[in-house]
């Protein structure tokens, strides 16, 4: 075996975080990762390792439009985000799909936990749900 291995867990940025050993990957586009999904009263930071490298994707209240299960898909909590404007004002509509939770009640405490932060700062009218 031998070698160095660079990477070391992250822990949560704040205090305040729950946190989640699960799995995540972009709906139609990338790979499963595992990964530490942290939701504060800030964000929905997901950290995973790629190689060597900690990689991570950060959540802003303003971004969350909701999580919601996958009704088809046991364990599946899917996470629909808006991107913030670019330089020409455009956005865009993702999803991630955050599955592989190591507690049972892992996809209900989570799909809670986002919906919380994604809803505290918005009003809900003229959103899309």
């Amino acid at each position: 075996r031998g070698g160095m291995f660079l990477f070391s867990p992250s822990k949560p940025q704040h205090e305040d975080a729950l946190v989640w050993q699960c799995k995540f990957c972009r709906v139609s586009v990338g790979n499963t990762h595992r990964c530490s999904a942290q939701v504060s009263s800030e964000q929905l930071r997901i950290v995973w390792t790629s190689g060597l490298l900690e990689r991570e994707r950060v959540f802003k209240p303003c971004n969350l439009l909701r999580a919601s299960k996958e009704p088809d898909r046991e364990g599946v909590v899917r996470v629909h985000v808006l991107t913030s404007p670019d330089s020409n004002g455009d956005s865009e509509y993702k999803q991630y799909d955050v599955s592989g939770f190591h507690k049972r009640d892992g996809p209900d405490s989570f799909e809670a936990a986002v919906n919380a932060v994604a809803f505290s700062n918005q009003p809900l009218s003229g959103r899309f749900l």
